[in-house]
């Protein structure tokens, strides 16, 4: 984790929000219901609740990579526009439907199941992302080959809390962030 002062705020690549009781970086979400709440970035597990504040308030800011979540950042991306990511859900009908899944065995047994028909899906959270990427050495020399497959590979294997998160996923993320890089800044301790 890097604790960088905001003395020079304007010149360092630093989030607009965050946290209020631990000075990290903020995700801000909305619903479809157009509601905006805000989370801490990466893994997300903390042992407070999320009370976010401008950073302007803030006298440092903490930082951890944005990929990895884990090794201190040396590097910040910007990309050209705010990246926006929504994740949806199956519904599922009140309506049920019964489907075969096996035709039998040698004892002449069939399988069948009763579920709920699957419904339109629907927009569960939306994530916009406005602001700079902090990056590890390691995390950074993987963005800017623009290798999404050993990124995730990294991350999977540097974080614990985040091996569960689907490759899936996390390739959804990446490969938007990779598309719209601008530049990246050095990030230094003021």
């Amino acid at each position: 984790m890097r604790i960088v002062p905001i003395n020079n705020a304007e010149e360092l690549p630093l989030p607009d929000v965050v946290c209020r009781t631990c000075t990290e970086p903020l995700v801000r979400r909305r619903s479809s219901a157009g509601e905006i709440s805000w989370k801490h970035g990466g893994s997300g597990d903390r042992d407070h609740e999320v009370e976010p504040m401008p950073r302007s308030e803030a006298e440092s800011v903490k930082l951890t990579c944005d990929f990895c979540c884990v090794n201190e950042p040396v590097w910040s991306y910007r990309t050209k526009e705010p990246l926006t990511l929504s994740i949806q859900s199956p519904n599922l009908s009140e309506e049920l439907e019964t489907q075969q899944i096996s035709r039998g065995s040698k004892h002449g047994r069939r399988t069948i199941v009763k579920r709920h028909k699957e419904a339109d899906a629907t927009d569960l959270i939306e994530t916009v992302d406005a602001q700079p990427w902090a990056a590890c050495a390691e995390c950074a020399e993987l963005v800017e080959l623009r290798d999404v497959n050993r990124l995730v590979t990294r991350v999977h294997r540097t974080n614990p809390r985040l091996a569960t998160e689907s490759t899936k996923r996390l390739k959804t993320f990446y490969q938007p962030f990779m598309r719209s890089i601008a530049h990246r800044t050095e990030i230094t301790s003021g």
